[in-house]
């Protein structure tokens, strides 16, 4: 699948959770901090519910808002689930609390995988003030004196019609200074 065709699924899916936050706003939340586990079997109730709800989008939907790491954290931590009124209905089991863990973990590993693969490690080391000045006195080693030119303009146009030009070295820096 394309990352264009991605993003219009994940758009899709946002529009739908804003949906069901709007319609079951006790259940849902747009807001991933505020989201609570669903009751076990949501999708029957929401398509009971709303009949006219494409269930491919509901489900991608779904998908999307349990799959979410803050989602997944809650599980893990063992709150109680909740129906389409925000009543409890059951509880988080240990299995399902170990499968979040893992999933959180197994995402964790993926991202630092992903992102040494891309480079995206700490840049290269930036340099001191010592080290710039170490680096302008070596150049200034290396340079020898006398071997700067200056070029200046010597005399009138020649007849291809360019200016001939004279280099000549600067006069030397007084000492002492």
């Amino acid at each position: 699948m394309s990352a264009s065709k991605r993003r219009v699924k994940a758009n899709k899916a946002t529009v739908t959770i804003a949906q069901l936050a709007a319609a079951f706003p006790k259940c849902f939340a747009v807001y991933e901090r505020r989201r609570r586990p669903l009751k076990i079997g949501i999708r029957q109730d929401i398509l009971a519910r709303l009949p006219a709800m494409d269930t491919g989008e509901l489900s991608d939907a779904l998908r999307r808002y349990c799959r979410n790491l803050t989602y997944l954290r809650i599980l893990q931590a063992g709150a109680g689930r909740i129906d389409l009124d925000g009543k409890p209905a059951g509880s988080v089991t240990a299995d399902a609390r170990e499968h979040a863990g893992i999933e959180i973990k197994e995402r964790s590993t993926r991202v630092r995988v992903d992102k040494t693969a891309r480079g995206d490690k700490a840049g290269p080391k930036r340099l001191g003030l010592t080290d710039l000045k170490q680096a302008a006195r070596q150049r200034a080693s290396m340079k020898r004196p006398g071997t700067d030119l200056r070029a200046t303009v010597a005399g009138p146009k020649s007849k291809n019609g360019l200016t001939d030009v004279k280099y000549t070295r600067p006069p030397p820096r007084a000492s002492g200074a």
